[in-house]
């Protein structure tokens, strides 16, 4: 659907969630639209203001993360 939006949680500011698009543009939603108290990382589901945390998204997003910096951390020695 056209209004559904997936977005990444970049930061929270205050009571403000700056978030990142699949364009790579910056949003801004208020955190009382999130089911959930949002988190640097979280990957939500946003449609009709109420943003939906993505548990399997969000964890393998983590996971991701944390293996390319084991990977980074292995090249400096």
């Amino acid at each position: 659907r056209a209004d559904t939006m997936k977005l990444i949680v970049d930061r929270v500011e205050g009571e403000l969630a700056v978030c990142e698009t699949e364009d790579r543009t910056m949003i801004q939603i208020p955190v009382t639209e999130f089911e959930s108290l949002p988190k640097d990382g979280d990957v939500v589901c946003y449609e009709n203001h109420c943003a939906k945390k993505l548990e399997a998204e969000t964890l393998s997003r983590k996971q991701a993360a944390d293996e390319l910096f084991r990977s980074l951390l292995k090249k400096q020695r």
